[in-house]
């Protein structure tokens, strides 16, 4: 259960939405002091991708990011280049070892409930969401935490290749001890952090309503209110930004953006992540037929795939496995090649194929998609019969191998990419639906013990070639998610579209 709530998280999923519901609580009027009795927007409203319940970020599986992230301070924040700077820390190195990371936290620091913040503060939160079961599974991550002294500790990485920087910004949420330990039951609804924003109710209408924190140590944020609305349908929402109901709307899909790129008072920012939208070749009929798996890999058109699929404008295929956030430096060390129907043929004729129907099992929202792969499959001779389930029931498709065929986007900001490489070994999570050697897991394994970044590279390559030549994923393109804006707001950054992380202290009105 641990590994498929890690599993949940680690993949970049399209967001569920709901009907549209509730009023506008985006304007009030107050005077700007000039008597020329000027309104100004005190409020600002997102519009949220899921419904939030509950705000205690230790003890769960769940990283609620777009609420978490005014409330609670991490160490390290993303910065615009994707970079990670200074967050409660105020810098950081890694330790003479190689093997973690030193912290040196700020001195000016207080909880929303007046205790201060310190080093014990960073230890306590370490501990703790090692200790629960819900969220023991950052165990494969955060290591031990060290207090060197009052404004100075020490968290160790789990393996050589751990992304822990990323790691900690993500899910690392700095909450107060006092208040934690007070009603640690209770704090979910009560929950308590040094953030630029307080929690302040959860409103009949679902809506979450904070207020600014007035001694936040970056000073205090410029609107006095921010509402996260509960989510809506893209069409809906498109009308509610238009009305000024809503001022952002996360992962608006590209016809939706066609309606609304042209209007001077928005703005809209795309930025590619770390993740691909693959199709996976799985289970019984697949894992063991290699000439099959290859003859589907040259068979998709990724071309048609992504205009199918309402991609982002300036989607290209995908050339590497992995994206090239993720590659890093062995992004194009290898061609991948691509889409060639005769290569394709001959493959399939090596295969043992017989002409069993294969399921391609879907979400709602890659129906078109998926009716483009399913085409490719036809032309050179592959039956597939698409398979539309639920969210729930699809991952657990996923998980059990019963899909032959599916798609899905893969990859997130703080996996390395050993660590997805390790999803697909004969230990990892999928080692027993997808195909893979004893050689490729004595290859991830000696990757992460190898602690000297030369050697380590060496090994990973070698990895990603077994990757390729297992032909278990078909890479289409890679993720970009589009968010739109109110023009009048200044301060948003394009980082924040890939990672929805969103550091609402620096947003005001221009």
């Amino acid at each position: 259960m641990r590994k498929k709530r890690m599993l949940a998280l680690m993949l970049v999923l399209a967001m569920a939405v709901s009907a549209f519901a509730g009023c506008s609580k985006n304007n009030s009027d107050k005077s700007s002091g000039d008597g020329g009795g000027k309104k100004e927007k005190d409020t600002l409203v997102i519009l949220d991708t899921q419904v939030v319940e509950a705000f205690d970020p230790l003890n769960t599986a769940l990283n609620y990011k777009l609420e978490w992230h005014q409330l609670f301070d991490v160490l390290i924040e993303f910065q615009e280049d994707g970079s990670m700077g200074p967050g409660l820390a105020e810098s950081f190195e890694p330790t003479d070892d190689g093997k973690g990371y030193i912290f040196h936290l700020r001195d000016d620091v207080d909880f929303t409930d007046g205790t201060h913040f310190n080093a014990e503060a960073v230890k306590f939160c370490v501990d703790k969401i090692r200790s629960f079961e819900l969220s023991s599974w950052v165990q494969a991550y955060i290591g031990e935490a060290e207090v060197i002294d009052e404004y100075t500790v020490r968290i160790d990485k789990v393996a050589s290749h751990t992304k822990l920087l990323e790691f900690l910004s993500e899910y690392l949420y700095i909450v107060s001890p006092t208040a934690y330990e007070k009603d640690p039951e209770g704090f979910a609804k009560n929950p308590v952090g040094s953030g630029c924003y307080k929690f302040k109710e959860i409103g009949a209408d679902g809506y979450i309503y904070m207020e600014a924190n007035e001694d936040y140590f970056r000073g205090e944020p410029y609107f006095k209110n921010l509402v996260f609305r509960t989510p809506l349908d893209p069409s809906t929402a498109v009308v509610a930004l238009q009305n000024g109901e809503i001022d952002m709307v996360l992962t608006m899909p590209q016809d939706q953006v066609e309606i609304i790129k042209d209007n001077p008072k928005f703005n809209v920012i795309s930025s590619s992540g770390w993740g691909v939208k693959s199709v996976f070749l799985e289970g019984p009929n697949l894992m063991n037929d290699q000439n099959l798996r290859k003859a589907i890999f040259h068979a998709v058109n990724r071309e048609n795939a992504i205009t199918f699929d309402n991609a982002p404008e300036g989607s290209k295929p995908a050339k590497n496995m992995y994206s090239e956030r993720m590659m890093g430096e062995h992004a194009n060390f290898m061609d991948i090649g691509g889409y060639d129907v005769e290569l394709a043929k001959e493959y399939l004729a090596k295969s043992d194929y017989d002409g069993k129907t294969l399921k391609l099992t879907i979400t709602s929202d890659l129906a078109n998609i998926a009716q483009s792969v399913q085409e490719d499959l036809k032309a050179i001779g592959v039956k597939t019969e698409i398979n539309q389930l639920d969210s729930n029931a699809f991952w657990a498709a996923f998980a059990d191998g019963s899909c032959d065929i599916t798609i899905a986007s893969w990859g997130c900001d703080y996996a390395s990419l050993e660590e997805q490489m390790g999803f697909h070994a004969g230990n990892g999570y999928y080692g027993k639906i997808l195909y893979n050697t004893p050689e490729f897991d004595a290859l991830l394994a000696d990757a992460a013990n190898e602690w000297d970044d030369e050697k380590r590279g060496v090994l990973c390559e070698e990895a990603l070639k077994l990757t390729y030549d297992f032909a278990n994923m078909v890479p289409i393109y890679e993720d970009t998610m589009t968010n739109v804006y109110n023009a009048d707001l200044d301060g948003i950054e394009d980082i924040w579209s890939a990672t929805f992380n969103l550091y609402l202290y620096k947003v005001k009105l221009k």
